[in-house]
């Protein structure tokens, strides 16, 4: 009984796959640019919802028992379909609920990072307002509440800024769960980077050019009149892109490719209004040194064992030793 708890507990690389899709609809819906225009931004999405779902299943729940509920939300959103895709939202959000039920029933106690666990709720409610509406704005406050809620602990890590959890979330919350409007969007942007910004003790780090790359966005989705690329470009993608980094691949985190992808990512964002074709070149080659910074985490045993081969021969070589 014992032993079959313990094989359920156990975690496994639930994020590759998702990973693959992400990246897989990301070439899919930069190629449409020239061919069906019109559903660049659901495809681009798609791509986002799968680098999201992925990232919080394996930060979170990634455990084997969680299996049937993490295929659903995979299987679901990999159909482009915006029913499906709402499918996957309603999946994560009971894997939520149900992991979070197995962790008080355990006794366990963490900060409440109230911007990430707000998230599920927030992308069903998005997915099925798309589902009628159509409009890829409404899909923007899940990825706003889930990205400003993950990176506290990356630029905390990172930057030495003041942690922020519990109710003093609640108005970058409120924002996040508005950000379908530009004005809030461009809001809990800006008062979130200055926010970091202010409570940072070292800025000599990879994540102070991702903060750069969230004020542009707040200004670009202000001043521009160029709302999805503001947020699709200068948060969303700088901020997967970090997060994911620094979570699976720690020891790339202040690496030149991943330096390089960031940067690239915030020169996209600042190109995108003039120059697009330079911008979609910008971002492809930002997406190319961000799978190759991550690539230790795209192999069968990272699949298997839910880490980096790094990490894997590193605990290999302790146990030999």
């Amino acid at each position: 009984m014992v032993e079959k708890r313990v094989e359920e507990l156990r975690p496994w690389g639930v994020n590759v796959p998702f990973i693959v899709l992400g990246l897989a609809y990301f070439l899919v819906g930069g190629l449409s640019l020239w061919k069906n225009p019109q559903d660049h931004g659901y495809l681009m999405m798609v791509g986002a919802y799968a680098l999201y779902e992925g990232m919080i299943m394996r930060l979170f729940f990634p455990a084997t028992k969680y299996f049937k509920l993490q295929a659903l939300a995979l299987i679901s959103l990999a159909i482009p379909l915006p029913e499906a895709q709402a499918l996957s939202s309603y999946a994560l959000t009971l894997l939520e609920l149900r992991a979070l039920r197995d962790v008080k029933s355990y006794g366990s106690r963490f900060p409440v990072n109230a911007l990430v666990l707000a998230s599920p709720v927030l992308s069903s409610i998005s997915w099925t307002a798309f589902v009628f509406f159509k409009d890829p704005t409404l899909l923007f406050p899940p990825l706003v509440s889930y990205v400003l809620g993950i990176n506290i602990g990356v630029f905390t890590a990172t930057l030495g800024s003041r942690p922020l959890f519990g109710w003093r979330q609640a108005p970058y919350l409120a924002l996040a769960s508005l950000s379908f409007l530009p004005p809030a969007f461009s809001a809990a942007v800006i008062l979130y980077s200055a926010r970091v910004l202010l409570t940072a003790t070292n800025l000599r780090s990879t994540s102070t050019v991702v903060l750069v790359s969230f004020l542009v966005s707040g200004l670009e989705a202000l001043f521009l009149n160029d709302f999805v690329h503001a947020f699709s470009l200068g948060l969303m993608l700088a901020s997967f892109v970090n997060c994911i980094v620094y979570s699976t691949s720690r020891y790339a985190f202040n690496g030149v490719p991943h330096f390089l992808s960031v940067l690239l990512i915030l020169a996209s964002s600042l190109a995108w209004p003039f120059f697009k074709v330079v911008s979609f070149v910008l971002t492809g080659a930002a997406l190319i040194l961000f799978v190759y910074a991550i690539r230790h985490n795209l192999t069968l045993n990272a699949l298997k064992y839910g880490m980096s081969e790094v990490y894997l021969r590193e605990q290999m070589r302790s146990v030999q030793s």
